[in-house]
């Protein structure tokens, strides 16, 4: 069932989400410790990964961070703490959407370690 929620999402967004939760497992870190690591909820981290709810781009940020990945833009890496100088601000905040749409854009790409993110 909850799979049924994040086919939903748009691709960019779903691919997204799928690789932080394979990274998150390949680490061998728990929601619990994720939750811990971003100070919300495991059951919102739960819920993330689902797809019941979508993070905000903020969120988004330090999740990836979290994760000890950044965004790799052409032709430099950008980590994930500074992508704040390179993302459009505007008078609103923006969604989960919209990051991972400039993600794709800009042809970024999430990296950890070495390790393209699949």
């Amino acid at each position: 069932m909850a799979g049924h929620y994040l086919r939903q999402r748009p691709e960019h967004y779903r691919n997204l989400v799928i690789a932080l939760s394979k990274q998150r497992k390949h680490q061998g870190i728990s929601q619990e410790e994720l939750s811990y690591r971003l100070n919300i909820s495991e059951r919102l981290v739960n819920n993330w990964e689902c797809g019941f709810k979508k993070p905000g781009s903020h969120m988004l940020i330090k999740w990836i961070a979290a994760l000890d990945g950044c965004l790799e833009f052409q032709p430099y890496p950008l980590a994930a703490r500074d992508i704040a100088a390179q993302f459009p601000i505007t008078d609103g905040r923006l969604s989960g959407y919209e990051l991972i749409e400039f993600i794709s854009a800009t042809h970024g790409r999430l990296v950890f370690g070495a390790i393209q993110a699949e």
